[in-house]
């Protein structure tokens, strides 16, 4: 009832836990095991529920053995700018955090959204390691994001990258105020990251649920 809970591990290994209810995914949070049982240094979080809402949003990267680091970059519609240096809140402003930054290979890296704001976030992948260990079409690499609610989309790199496009540009959506999702694929490669403005935060409100009453 107070949302505990157990899970059994190998000892001396690393898994990634999320939860999921009612069409809601919480974040996503990396144990590493050792010989003896440990506790949870991090919750799981969620947010609140309903299609559409933004709740549970995920976004994860896996890829292959090179190169060895790849890294997720989400640019919320306020500018934002959520990546391994800053990995946001579930609980605040930006509602929206990175678990871990993967940096020997496999990932996997998970974004998730708690709550959403009014406006475009757009996602991109950088090949922190450069591109001389490896290109991104080469990698392997793997998004896949889920909106609750719809069918996961799956990302895999286009060919047509080189030495100077580092940065993998996936998509971009737009959230209205009633927080209704447009989804535009980009998979396009280019030198340079998304160039994003700056802008107070504004989140969306889903519609209530209509109720209607009958006479009796």
């Amino acid at each position: 009832a107070d949302g505990s809970f157990t899970i059994r591990l190998r000892p001396g290994s690393q898994a990634t836990l999320s939860g999921r209810a009612n069409g809601s995914t919480s974040n996503t949070v990396t144990v590493t095991t050792g010989s003896t049982d440990s506790s949870l240094s991090e919750c799981l979080v969620f947010g609140g529920s309903g299609t559409g809402t933004g709740t549970g949003i995920t976004v994860k990267l896996t890829w292959g053995a090179a190169p060895s680091d790849l890294d997720s970059h989400l640019w919320t519609p306020s500018g934002y700018h959520l990546y391994y240096s800053t990995d946001g809140l579930l609980t605040a402003d930006p509602y929206a955090a990175l678990d871990v930054d993967d940096t020997d290979s496999y990932g996997p890296e998970v974004i998730t959204i708690s709550r959403l704001m009014v406006g475009t976030y757009r996602y991109s992948v950088r090949n922190y390691s450069g591109q001389g260990s490896g290109l991104i079409s080469a990698s392997g690499a793997r998004v896949e994001l889920n909106i609750p609610g719809r069918s996961a989309e799956l990302f895999v790199p286009p060919a047509g990258d080189t030495l100077d496009t580092g940065w993998w540009n996936l998509f971009e959506f737009d959230v209205d105020a009633n927080c209704s999702i447009s989804l535009r694929r980009v998979n396009t490669f280019t030198v340079n990251s998304p160039s994003v403005a700056t802008a107070p935060p504004t989140y969306c409100t889903p519609p209530a649920s209509s109720a209607r009453a009958k006479s009796l």
